[in-house]
C-alpha cells in the first residue's frame, strides 16, 4: 500500500499509548471525513456481536455517541 495514496493514518502515541492520533491528508473534503466517520461507526456497530442493527438501537446508540462527546470533548 502505497502510503501517498492515504487520506487518514491513524496511529498510537509512543508516549501515550492511550492515546491514537490521526493525521489527514492535506486537502481531505469534509464530505470524505464524514464518509469515513459513518463507515468507522458502522464497524464499530457490526463488531458488538451482542448489538442488533435496528432503528431504535442505532438511534440509541448516536444518542450515547454525542453525550460522550459533550461529555469528553466538550467539558
Amino acid at each position: 500500500m502505497d502510503e501517498n495514496n492515504l487520506i487518514m493514518k491513524a496511529y498510537r502515541d509512543n508516549e501515550n499509548p492511550d492515546t491514537i492520533k490521526i493525521d489527514l491528508k492535506s486537502g481531505t473534503y469534509g464530505y470524505e471525513m464524514y464518509r469515513i466517520s459513518l463507515m468507522l461507526l458502522d464497524k464499530i456497530m457490526q463488531l458488538n456481536e451482542d448489538f442488533e442493527i435496528t432503528k431504535e438501537n442505532v438511534d440509541t446508540f448516536f444518542e450515547n455517541l454525542g453525550n460522550n462527546y459533550w461529555n469528553f470533548y466538550k467539558k
